[in-house]
């Protein structure tokens, strides 16, 4: 397959998957009498569907392909369950780090709070958390709506014990993986420390979407060890390029330039610039401030493209390198593995 057929497979897959979120919405509104619950599933749906790629889910279908499993309803239901789950940690992300941008749009705490003052004005808070209602508001909308949507991951599954195992795993290993990202923003935390959070925040989701592959598609052990470390490689590069793309001004990823920098969170590009730049003392100065001004950001911006960039690019191409040789390992189609390295490129070297 060449490149735009991979291109178009992929397409393919995705509007699969959508069309697939868009019916379970469907009958999910249909449950429900209550406009406002109705209206919040359906902007679920808007969020689950806008701005991303799906890419979790199309590669539990692609493994299913590549292992010559037919895809039918239960295994495409088994797919979004983890795109479900992964919109559940994003909403709840947002809510932690008080990102007010998703994808280029509100977040959904910010969207609920918004709708508060708009119906109901404001108010000034009278609990511990909150310092206005429509703060609380919108975060406790924002809480429901990821808990929705986990819960609603299950149901997908539609009693597949396998395939449940598959995915109470990968939310277990993405909680946990929040935890450890929540402590590196109070403390110092070593290069393997780092690695170690990313794999169970992120790299989890995707491991579980080839085991759920895999799984569906009663694949030896070898060819599901094989995709699952396939998976871990390429999602753990896919998440170092991520945290570039976040301090990129120009990639238009859509979400704050530099939140990591602004929540203060240890990337391996700031570990590594805390280890090897003359400025690590600045840069752990801008860290420690609680408000970052523009002209902070772009300072530490500066002194990560001078020390560590190069370094975190040079690792995610190793990660890269291990992944497809670890592709080679897998009974697949030929069609199916060539189609899985074009995706691990696609994912590797983006740009936004």
């Amino acid at each position: 397959m060449r490149t735009m057929e991979h291109a178009y497979h992929f397409e393919s897959l995705r509007k699969d998957v959508d069309a697939e979120l868009a019916t379970l919405f469907l009958e999910m509104r249909k449950e429900t009498s209550h406009p406002f619950i109705a209206s919040l599933y359906e902007w679920i749906l808007g969020f689950v569907c806008s701005g991303g790629k799906r890419l979790r889910p199309v590669l539990t279908l692609a493994a299913l392909k590549g292992l010559g499993k037919p895809i039918g309803q239960e295994e495409r239901r088994a797919a979004v369950a983890l795109e479900l789950l992964h919109a559940s940690t994003l909403i709840h992300d947002d809510i932690m780090d008080e990102d007010t941008r998703r994808r280029g749009s509100p977040s959904l705490f910010c969207h609920y709070q918004g709708l508060f003052r708009k119906a109901y004005g404001e108010a000034k808070g009278t609990g511990a958390l909150f310092a206005t209602s429509s703060a609380r508001f919108g975060a406790s909308q924002g809480i429901i709506a990821g808990n929705l949507l986990y819960v609603l991951g299950f149901f997908c599954l539609d009693r597949n014990c396998r395939a449940s195992e598959v995915y109470r795993s990968a939310a277990i290993a993405v909680n946990e993986g929040q935890v450890l990202d929540l402590l590196g923003e109070l403390e110092d935390i070593s290069e393997e420390s780092y690695l170690a959070m990313t794999e169970k925040k992120t790299a989890s989701l995707f491991i579980a979407s080839a085991k759920m592959g895999a799984v569906l598609g009663n694949a030896d052990e070898r060819s599901t060890n094989a995709l699952q470390s396939f998976a871990l490689s390429i999602a753990m590069a896919f998440q170092l390029q991520d945290d570039i793309i976040d301090i990129s001004p120009d990639a238009a990823k859509g979400n704050t330039f530099a939140s990591d920098i602004r929540n203060s969170k240890k990337t391996l590009l700031v570990i590594r610039a805390l280890a090897a730049s003359p400025q690590a003392g600045r840069l752990r100065e801008i860290l420690a401030k609680k408000e970052k001004a523009a002209d902070d950001l772009k300072e530490a911006v500066a002194i990560i493209g001078n020390s560590s960039l190069q370094s975190v690019k040079d690792t995610i191409e190793g990660y890269y390198d291990k992944g497809i040789c670890s592709l080679e390992r897998a009974s697949l189609s030929s069609e199916g593995r060539e189609f899985l390295a074009w995706l691990a490129g696609q994912m590797v070297h983006r740009k936004r």
